[in-house]
């Protein structure tokens, strides 16, 4: 292989590597950013006094909720906690459950009363949970599974939900 088609080559697979790491990131902070506006179209019990967000499965995911949450601390005069989880008998924290495709605490999502769950996981909200990412700026709502455990969400994040399938 000659010196330029090396060079080439080479330069060729870093773009490629960086593009995908930064579409990574940027769908990361995307995802984050819409599940800290879900928890405002939340009607929270006088019970919760702290509104605790999960993550299981996606540090990335993780590290962009955290940041946003530093910056923001309350919602609705409620601090905000983030937390990575990893087991089930981690579950009962949370208020905001955000589980990414291919976790191991999928199955566990559709057992838990009062927590608004969220996933990338395809038929999630179908078939699990009750939010589900369908595209980058897109999501459905699963609201008889809301209603069923005990999830009430404001109109408005139902207006802007697309139908699940």
């Amino acid at each position: 292989m000659s010196f330029y088609k090396e060079h080439f080559l080479l330069i060729g697979c870093a773009i490629i590597l960086w593009t995908n790491v930064y579409a990574s990131g940027t769908l990361a902070a995307t995802k984050s950013e819409q599940i800290y506006n879900f928890a405002q179209y939340v009607k929270w019990s006088k019970q919760t006094k702290t509104i605790t967000f999960c993550v299981a499965g996606n540090k990335t995911v993780f590290n962009q909720l955290n940041s946003k949450i530093k910056s923001v601390k309350m919602i609705k005069s409620r601090p905000l906690i983030v937390k990575t989880v990893a087991r089930q008998s981690q579950l009962p924290i949370c208020s905001i459950l955000y589980v990414d495709k291919g976790s191991a605490l999928m199955p566990a999502a559709k057992k838990l009363q009062e927590v608004l769950t969220v996933s990338n996981q395809n038929s999630f909200a179908k078939n699990v949970g009750i939010i589900e990412f369908i595209a980058k700026n897109q999501f459905c709502i699963n609201h008889i599974r809301a209603k069923k455990q005990g999830v009430s969400l404001q109109g408005k994040l139902l207006r802007l939900a697309k139908k699940c399938q």
